[in-house]
């Protein structure tokens, strides 16, 4: 099982219904993005391919995940056109690219996961959509793709020197 997916899985755990997780009775469960996915957020991006994911829900058996570079907004300064010149036809919005997702139960839980196709880093923001195919699509916006670093601790405690894997301390030491 490649590591990103056991990876995937592990965050699903933490971020769905902790009760699923222990082996209590689960509240009905909504689609949705994971916790960990949302507006602003950073996706890693090519060469690797970002990965998004989230709870199926209950209702819906299938998922398809659309984006879009946002349309940015062109402000005409006025006097930029010369007499006798024609107006640029509009350009038509390319429609969105899309994946079908993957659904799985883990451990009770019903999820939904993707995988993007590698897309260049940029400032320019994007529409991610997670469209199931029974009930309403969730959006994440002002998505943008970049270096993706992560720095862990709280495992063995040696990147802050506290030996107890205390995360407060790294965080006020850092």
């Amino acid at each position: 099982m490649p590591m990103m997916l056991l990876a995937s899985m592990l965050l699903a755990i933490l971020s769905l219904t902790p009760r699923a997780a222990s082996g209590g009775s689960a509240p009905p469960s909504a689609f949705g993005f994971a916790a960990t996915l949302g507006d602003e957020m950073v996706l890693q991006a090519s060469p690797s391919r970002a990965i998004v994911w989230g709870p199926l829900g209950d209702d819906a058996t299938a998922v398809t995940v659309s984006w879009k570079p946002q349309q940015q907004e062109q402000q005409e300064q006025p006097g930029e056109q010369q007499p006798g010149e024609q107006q640029p036809a509009e350009e038509q919005p390319e429609p969105p690219a899309a994946v079908k997702a993957e659904t799985l139960v883990w451990l009770g839980l019903k999820i939904w996961t993707a995988k993007l196709p590698a897309i260049d880093a940029s400032f320019t923001p994007h529409t991610i959509t997670a469209s199931p195919d029974v009930g309403a699509d969730v959006t994440a916006a002002n998505v943008t793709f970049g270096e993706v670093w992560v720095r862990g601790c709280g495992c063995c405690g040696c990147c802050c020197g506290s030996g107890g894997g205390d995360a407060t301390a790294c965080v006020q030491t850092q």
